[in-house]
């Protein structure tokens, strides 16, 4: 049964009250900014440099021209912001089904991403403007932008590969194969910090589980006695999503790099513009070379809009907003204030692995469709993955979630 568009809009206050919640500690923020300016150097604190201070802090001591503003929230609410960004995503799928079952014409992918870009962009520049200080809005602009150009255009690729890929196998493929990305991401952290062993093995272990549960969770629609949702033979379509997770891991590894340089609104407007402007690109050498079938399919779509009653236009700009607004411009957010608090690039993705059992989770409760057993095997397994990292301890406390 369709998800009731009043059923999506309303769950948008727990995102929005979260943005509420931050915003209203500025002011706690500039005052301990006020404070430490009163010094003309301090002493570094433990551990600053992992928070994304300047490398001037490397040596120990650390100028008021380049501290950053302290922190005004701590480790559990940046942990709480990652564990919403899966939950956000998962909302995703309900979303776009509602439009799927709105149109009787289906919407082009390229032109539905056109659409939630151009919401995300608007609502983050606008968060911005306000919520920013004076002293971020007359900061240098090349370096967000440009860190904005790098992280979008990872994603924006990403998708496309993905998309295109998809196009060729079957769905439970892609959603596993794109998911690889649990493993793909300690390997190129462990590749950036100088080996294998930089990685604590108590990491290795939780990424290994949570990759065994993805993959059970990926089996649970193939029609096979075998876990493995695909058979053995890599075609294109299955380079294509392998090509599209390696986007999406450098993508979590170099935001873990970027976003503690960066104030996160910021950041997260550079990314919505850049890739608006990819999508737009992208729609433009469309219309250049109409006989794609890509154009063909934008084409048809835009000719049977105009025929579409107001309960169709309704039911798809209500679609278009919520994963605008929520899975698009708050995750974006999302993960740059998240991961702008040092947690490593493993662990956050950790986070982001236990998308799938939200997705299940809101299929369950909007759409009334059951969980299979080996759905909930799966989610067992990366709930216990998780656990291993959280709890970790001893050497292992440098990569664990707190």
């Amino acid at each position: 049964r369709p998800m009731p568009l009043t059923s999506i809009l309303s769950s948008s206050a727990f995102f929005y009250s979260l943005l509420g919640y931050l915003a209203s500690q500025k002011a706690a923020a500039l005052l301990i900014t006020s404070s430490a300016n009163a010094y003309d150097r301090v002493p570094a604190p433990r551990g600053c440099v992992s928070m994304g201070v300047d490398s001037e802090a490397a040596s120990g001591v650390v100028t008021t021209q380049t501290m950053r503003k302290p922190r005004s929230t701590s480790t559990a609410a940046q942990l709480a912001v990652l564990v919403s960004v899966p939950a956000a995503w998962g909302t995703f799928a309900p979303a776009v089904k509602l439009a799927y079952a709105a149109t009787p014409v289906p919407i082009p992918g390229l032109l539905f991403s056109a659409g939630q870009y151009v919401v995300a962009t608007l609502m983050l520049s606008g968060a911005a403007a306000v919520l920013e200080d004076e002293n971020e809005q007359h900061a240098t602009n090349s370096l967000p932008w440009l860190a904005g150009l790098e992280l979008g255009g990872y994603l924006f690729v990403g998708n496309l590969l993905q998309v295109t890929g998809l196009a060729t196998i079957p769905a439970d493929r892609g959603a596993f194969l794109v998911q690889t990305t649990t493993l793909i991401v300690p390997l190129m952290q462990a590749l950036l910090q100088g080996g294998l062993s930089s990685v604590p093995a108590r990491t290795w272990a939780a990424c290994s589980i949570a990759f065994v549960g993805v993959l059970i969770m990926s089996s649970a629609s193939t029609e096979s006695d075998g876990l493995l949702p695909f058979a053995v033979g890599i075609g294109l379509g299955d380079g294509l999503l392998l090509l599209s997770a390696l986007l999406y891991s450098a993508h979590v590894i170099r935001l873990s790099m970027i976003a503690p340089q960066i104030p996160a609104l910021r950041l997260a407007s550079a990314k919505a513009w850049s890739e608006a402007g990819l999508t737009a690109f992208a729609l433009t050498l469309l219309l250049l070379v109409p006989s794609l079938p890509p154009a063909q399919e934008i084409r048809a779509y835009c000719e049977a809009f105009s025929t579409m009653d107001q309960a169709t236009l309704l039911t798809l700009g209500g679609s278009a907003a919520w994963c605008g607004a929520v899975t698009c411009a708050y995750t974006i957010w999302a993960q740059s204030f998240g991961q702008g608090g040092g947690m490593s690039a493993t662990n956050a993705n950790l986070i982001y692995t236990t998308q799938p059992l939200w997705s299940a989770a809101f299929a369950w409760l909007l759409l009334q469709e059951v969980p299979t057993s080996n759905e909930v095997l799966g989610g067992i397994a990366i709930a216990c993955a998780l656990f291993l990292s959280v709890t970790a301890n001893g050497k292992d406390k440098s990569d664990s979630f707190t």
